[in-house]
């Protein structure tokens, strides 16, 4: 649903756009590329678990 969503508001906002459009004006638009690994492995602790 949420997937649906997205592709109509895209739709809207864009127009009918093939896939390989999206992609280099998602590529021209974000020129800035983000490692989300390296982001997600700085935030990531370990939870002592629960108290029993």
């Amino acid at each position: 649903m949420v997937e649906q969503a997205l592709e109509l508001y895209a739709r809207q906002q864009h127009g009918e756009e093939s896939a390989l459009d999206f992609y280099a004006r998602l590529a021209r638009d974000l020129s800035a590329d983000i490692d989300l690994e390296s982001i997600l492995r700085e935030n990531r602790h370990g939870h002592a678990g629960i108290d029993l």
